[in-house]
């Protein structure tokens, strides 16, 4: 989390040096999500262009988080698109995550996202 962390507030501090830099360095973090959410026909979950920055930031950090947490996962980028949009509902809902013990993220969502994976696979070579 901390390498994270350090990393998004570094390309915040070069983004903050333009005018519309941190517009466009959301964009960027988030033009894969939007379309995924477009080609998969959902709303995206995702702050707008025209939202305020707080929750542009708070997209921004999720996003790093998840991909600083994924591990392998990040070479199945529709993956991480679901996470994304299925932990940013949850925050657009709650406000907050809550407090999820150690270790909570990948025993309840990355785990399970290798077991379906593994399944698919093996589905696929015993054919």
């Amino acid at each position: 989390v901390h390498n994270q962390q350090e990393h998004l507030v570094m390309l915040l501090a070069n983004a903050s040096r333009d005018r519309d830099g941190l517009d466009l360095l959301h964009g960027k973090l988030l033009a894969n999500y939007r379309k995924w959410a477009q080609h998969q026909s959902v709303v995206p979950q995702c702050s707008s262009d025209r939202d305020v920055l707080s929750n542009k930031t708070t997209d921004m950090a999720l996003t790093m988080l998840i991909w600083g947490e994924a591990a392998n996962l990040r070479h199945v980028p529709e993956c991480l698109c679901y996470l994304f949009h299925k932990m940013r509902g949850e925050l657009w809902k709650s406000g907050v995550l809550g407090n999820r013990p150690p270790g909570w993220f990948l025993s309840s969502v990355i785990a399970p996202l290798y077991r379906v994976m593994r399944h698919e696979m093996n589905k696929r070579t015993s054919q």
